[in-house]
């Protein structure tokens, strides 16, 4: 079974686990082209409208019809894979293939205090803290914000909250963008620390989160604004879908699949049509709703099967994947949380997704914690170390040790465990200890906590070049200035 035009790269992608079959993913994508060649979508930015009129779309005002050979001719221009640098230039994350990496999520507009526990508005003091806490940590390997900053003008929060990012942390970098301006200072702030535009375009260590579509079927001006802006400066470009099952899509797993998938191969289109060969991620968050609160779910089982669904799909057509984990719907770093946090976590690891976001996530996507990066950072520890499988050989077999021990012997002495045993998954949270009742045992919330406050008064994070920060600094009065001269302006039209 196969796709006339399209390669199917299912067996090359395949990690062991997926969700749906190659022939279910060939039976999306052709529910996918349906919906693509019939169903008019709506596009919000008259640029872009002329682009897919241009290119051939059938178009009806606002609403266009996409045909089948511009995917394809997009999925077949659009890299398979890319690479993101450390600050300091030094190959990070090779996005594509089978290869999954974690980070931190964007944005929460509250922040849980870590001395108090009490939930109050995030500044970009929390995301410096969040910056230094995932500098630290061995299976987180990108960042974002994490928290919304209230203690500057929302109109350019992205830009000083990329500011923190830049001093606090030495890994790659998913920035957003509130508008193409913000984005513009933004990478005007990368080039700084890289020496200059030429050498971060040569060795990038930021990509942009440039929005959503508005589901179902409507990408808006912003989004697109800001997608082309990307595309335009080739800066790696991340375009999500968010489907929200039973209100914003069908409430049929499949359904949701199709439409989110639908929407992310427009901005594929989009994008291709803007700057051919230009780096695009694509990816779908398909929410599940509790219709007792009538409220979206973050921590559910089609929560990881439509995710799975549609990495599977966009494994087949061997593109760059946003992924979504860690993330949890209680109030607190809990139990829920770290049940939550798991499944999502090992589903995406195994699925083979390429950037997988929202860990410190907490309160579905309402507030973030430290403790909850700290966590996220051991489920990732586990689900990787499920992902690598073990190694069959001669060496790991062992059979002349178990003709050598014998029966009733012990392998603790043996050289073969002192030569091994360190390839044994350690945890650095959890209590294997047998009880003591001389000593207290201690709770996982403790022992966070206490990992948590180490990090944040142990962690160095290597600095900025000299005057680089300042140059920073320059660049976000800059910013302001341009955000106090908008608002003057918005205030004259009225």
């Amino acid at each position: 079974m196969a796709i006339d035009g399209f390669k199917s790269y299912y067996r090359e992608n395949c990690t062991g686990y997926t969700t749906i079959s190659e022939d279910e993913c060939e039976t999306i994508l052709r529910a996918v082209f349906d919906v693509m060649e019939t169903a008019g979508q709506v596009i919000m930015h008259d640029h872009t409208l002329q682009l897919l009129k241009d290119a051939g779309c059938g178009a009806d005002g606002s609403k266009v019809t996409i045909p089948r050979r511009l995917v394809q001719k997009a999925v077949e221009s659009a890299p398979q894979k890319f690479t993101l640098y450390s600050r300091n230039g030094e190959p990070a994350m090779e996005v594509g293939g089978r290869n999954s990496y974690f980070g931190l999520g964007p944005t929460n507009p509250y922040f849980s205090d870590f001395q108090t526990g009490e939930r109050r508005p995030s500044t970009s003091g929390d995301t410096a803290s969040c910056m230094k806490v995932a500098d630290a940590l061995p299976n987180i390997d990108f960042v974002m914000s994490l928290s919304s900053s209230s203690d500057g003008p929302p109109q350019n929060a992205e830009v000083l909250e990329m500011l923190q990012m830049l001093k606090y942390t030495t890994k790659p970098i998913i920035g957003w963008g509130n508008s193409a301006g913000g984005i513009a200072e933004i990478l005007e702030m990368c080039a700084a620390v890289a020496g200059g535009e030429k050498l971060f375009k040569e060795r990038p260590f930021a990509a942009i989160y440039v929005g959503d579509p508005v589901t179902p079927l409507t990408h808006p001006e912003d989004s697109l604004e800001k997608l082309m802006y990307c595309c335009e400066n080739e800066v790696p470009a991340i375009y999500l879908s968010d489907s929200q099952l039973g209100t914003l899509s069908p409430v049929t797993v499949a359904g949701a699949v199709v439409l989110g998938i639908v929407e992310v191969l427009t901005g594929l289109v989009i994008s291709q049509l803007v700057k051919e060969g230009c780096v695009y991620v694509g990816g779908v968050i398909n929410l599940s709703v509790d219709m007792k609160p009538v409220n979206v779910c973050y921590g559910s089982p089609e929560f990881c099967l439509g995710n799975g669904a549609c990495y599977d799909v966009l494994h087949y057509l061997n593109l760059p994947i946003w992924g979504t984990a860690n993330i949890t719907d209680s109030k607190f770093v809990d139990e829920q949380a770290a049940i939550e946090g798991a499944m999502t976590s090992l589903t995406s690891c195994l699925s083979g997704a390429h950037l997988i976001h929202d860990a410190g996530f907490i309160e579905g996507a309402m507030s973030a914690a430290l403790e909850h990066i700290v966590m996220s950072d051991e489920i990732i520890g586990y689900a990787r170390r499920i992902k690598q499988g073990i190694e069959i050989n001669e060496e790991t077999l062992a059979l002349d040790v178990i003709r050598e021990v014998g029966a009733g012997g012990t392998y603790i002495t043996h050289e073969h465990t002192f030569k091994h045993f360190r390839e044994v998954w350690q945890s650095t949270l959890f209590d294997h200890t047998v009880f003591n009742p001389d000593i207290r045992p201690t709770r996982m919330q403790e022992r966070l906590k206490a990992k948590t406050k180490d990090i944040l008064e142990t962690h160095r994070v290597e600095p900025l070049p000299e005057g680089v920060a300042a140059e920073l600094d320059d660049i976000y009065k800059k910013s302001l200035k341009r955000v106090e001269e908008e608002g003057s302006c918005r205030k004259r039209k009225r």
